[in-house]
């Protein structure tokens, strides 16, 4: 199994301040499947309720993740079928009757 981390920076609008901001999501692929990972931040009491690890879990995952590759043939987003369309079925289950 090959894994990989990447990461994918860019700007968005916010409406709540009226100007740019920056993001940046991480994903994990396993294989062909692209996995999101969310740093999650966890507020303490001891601190005021700030997280003191947060900024360094955001710095190792960018400093280890690679910038995500953009897909081959790539088109407007616009025109991409919808997830629900795309759902994957079912596995069939195995002559023991089990999904796996």
């Amino acid at each position: 199994m090959i894994v990989n981390l990447y990461k994918k920076t860019g700007t968005y609008f916010s409406e709540k301040d009226q100007k740019d901001k920056a993001y940046t999501n991480f994903y994990i692929k396993c294989n062909d499947q692209l996995i999101p990972v969310e740093v999650k931040y966890f507020p303490n009491p001891q601190f005021q309720d700030r997280d003191p690890g947060y900024q360094g879990r955001f710095a190792v995952l960018s400093a280890f993740a690679e910038p995500l590759p953009e897909k081959e043939g790539k088109k407007d987003t616009a025109a991409a079928p919808s997830a629900a369309s795309t759902a994957t079925p079912p596995a069939a289950p195995n002559p023991d009757g089990q999904a796996f």
